[in-house]
């Protein structure tokens, strides 16, 4: 059929453009960040005749100082034109209408048609640009212009041709700076001149459906320009409006809006804007040079968990510092539907606290304690997503939490673990060769008084350990005197060489728990038969070198003395070890503190 193979065309022009933004550099011309602060420098005469136009929503535009123009392109490649909706995957598919233009920026919906002719005639232009607006020369069509009118002083009264003028420069201003920009910057494009040479006729028109008209027009444009392998020039239309629509109907854990009323746009102010954006961030380089969007399952759930913890701790500072900040206090709009924080001091404690990738100024102390570690949020992200390798400050606090978890399983049985952890001083001392069995690494790893269980009755014991290139895990089944070692980059080098060092350490690791039986509640059985060792390694599809810290935590967790559970490969070790960290700063969250 015709509509089907369209429709199928529409989608493989979305994969297309999908991949071309993550080299394309991208512009736009809405110029949202100072439509925040016209509208809170009007008068009250001038919010109520922004009122009498229909336009009430707009006064409570929220402070949004920067757009993302990567996402904007990419939520604009996720449009079906044809069937209007913003298609995120083959499950997710979000439509929309004219109507959710108004629900969203509060602008009339329904009435009579806003008419778009390309040229005007010259008594139209000089009877509204010139004597209403008031702007004496026909060819300025500067934006900044338009604003001057819009911020001119007036007495206490206003007259009527004041009136007049002001309503006139108010639509022409938001028009061209958020609901409909042109191509040109600082140019204000006149088509829908008609419309406003009634004052009194601007609320019966249907500007919502003028603005979901160029928001298509818009993307149109901008798929024509990068199918024809050209760089973006600029973004035309309202793509706040189809940025602010996908962030405000998926699921984005804490940064989910739950208020409901209207209009939507007032609740997302700068910070909750870009913190939206890296919830739905799926990857990124270190630069942030290159980054895909969608709903990301792996990362999210960790940005999610942490956010939920700055949300909190956040409030918290929130109400503890009020006190100590200038012109503090909550100001509630008109309608009651959104509150704004009025404290400078407060929001710029806050400001970075849970971004995804901006190095924020607040470190948090993770971990179990005595093991913890202060990291930032993009730091913890950086060591996720395998752009650096773990560290061993960073795996220690980690396997605490990993501890912790497994103690929530055994709650009811007392002193009685399936399996292990080691911290990775024990074989830092190894490796140093200055192990002590009376000294703090032995007994706070193996003594009953230290871990709180009998390490002797787990069946399944890990040595974690940082080679100087690399992690490798070394895994103690005790009852079969076996030792099988993890090393996921073993395949890159020598393999003797390799298996002679494991070898080695193999002997120093049994010297070591030899020399630790006093320490267990029952001793571990050693002799009768020789222990045995076995070395595998990632070789499947993990070659990452600066990854290997996350395939041993991987090893560690899912590791059952047999196989990896779920599968004998580490093929998927990129996407599941982000799980595994994500789940262990879950199950530490109770534990976190602030410095």
């Amino acid at each position: 059929m015709p509509g089907s193979s369209r429709r199928r065309s529409s989608k493989r022009k979305n994969c297309l453009l999908k991949e071309k933004i993550e080299i394309r550099g991208v512009s736009a011309r809405c110029s949202v960040s100072q439509v925040y602060d016209v509208m809170q420098g009007l008068s009250e005469r001038k919010k109520e005749l922004v009122r009498e136009i229909g336009f009430a929503g707009l006064l409570s535009f929220p402070p949004i100082t920067h757009m993302d123009n990567k996402f904007a392109v990419w939520v604009m490649c996720c449009v079906d034109a044809l069937e209007h909706c913003i298609v995120v995957d083959a499950d997710k598919k979000i439509k929309f209408d004219k109507h959710d233009v108004g629900l969203l920026f509060g602008i009339p919906t329904g009435g009579k048609t806003v008419e778009v002719k390309s040229k005007r005639k010259k008594e139209v232009v000089s009877r509204v640009w010139c004597e209403m607006i008031g702007i004496k020369d026909s060819r300025n069509r500067s934006i900044k212009a338009i604003l001057d009118v819009i911020q001119r002083e007036h007495g206490s009264v206003m007259s009527y041709g004041e009136c007049v003028s002001f309503k006139l420069a108010f639509v022409v201003y938001v028009l061209s700076t958020v609901l409909a920009p042109g191509s040109r910057y600082d140019y204000v494009f006149l088509h829908y001149l008609d419309a406003l040479e009634d004052p009194m006729e601007i609320a019966s028109y249907d500007w919502s459906e003028y603005v979901f008209r160029k928001v298509l027009g818009g993307i149109k444009q901008m798929r024509n320009v990068l199918t024809s392998g050209k760089k973006v020039p600029n973004i035309t239309g309202c793509s706040l409006f189809l940025q602010v629509l996908y962030l405000d109907s998926i699921d984005l854990g804490p940064w989910s809006i739950e208020d409901k009323g209207l209009p939507r746009v007032c609740f997302f102010s700068g910070d909750r804007f870009k913190y939206m954006i890296g919830a739905d961030t799926k990857d990124c380089t270190k630069d942030r040079k290159l980054r895909t969007f969608g709903i990301r399952p792996e990362g999210g759930r960790l940005f999610h968990i942490v956010s939920s913890i700055d949300l909190e701790v956040g409030s918290r500072i929130t109400a503890t510092v009020a006190a100590f900040v200038d012109n503090y206090g909550r100001q509630r709009f008109r309608d009651g539907d959104c509150n704004y924080l009025n404290a400078p001091g407060a929001v710029e404690m806050l400001s970075d606290m849970c971004s995804a990738y901006a190095n924020g100024k607040q470190d948090f102390m993770i971990g179990i304690r005595p093991k913890v570690v202060a990291l930032k949020i993009s730091d913890l992200l950086c060591k996720m997503f395998g752009f650096v390798e773990l560290d061993v400050h960073f795996v220690d606090a980690l396997i605490g939490c990993i501890k912790y978890r497994d103690a929530t399983l055994y709650g009811g049985l007392h002193c009685v673990r399936w399996r292990h952890f080691v911290h990775c001083n024990f074989m830092e001392s190894l490796l140093a060769r200055n192990f002590d069995k009376g000294g703090v690494v032995a007994t706070s790893n193996f003594a009953m008084e230290y871990v709180g269980y009998d390490v002797s009755s787990c069946k399944m014991v890990f040595f974690p350990s940082r080679l100087p290139d690399r992690w490798v895990c070394y895994a103690w089944r005790p009852d079969v005197q076996k030792m099988v070692v993890f090393d996921p980059l073993s395949f890159m080098g020598d393999g003797n060489v390799i298996f002679q060092f494991h070898e080695d350490m193999f002997e120093l690791l049994m010297d070591a728990l030899t020399q630790v039986q006093g320490l267990l509640c029952s001793p571990w059985v050693v002799g009768g038969i020789k222990p045995s060792l076995e070395i595998v390694n990632a070789a499947d599809g993990f070659v990452r070198k600066n990854r290997s810290g996350l395939a041993c935590l991987y090893f560690c967790c899912m590791f059952d003395g047999l196989c990896v559970r779920g599968g004998d490969s580490m093929a998927d070790v990129g996407l599941e070890a982000p799980v595994i960290i994500a789940e262990a700063v879950d199950a530490m969250k109770p534990w976190m503190h602030l410095q």
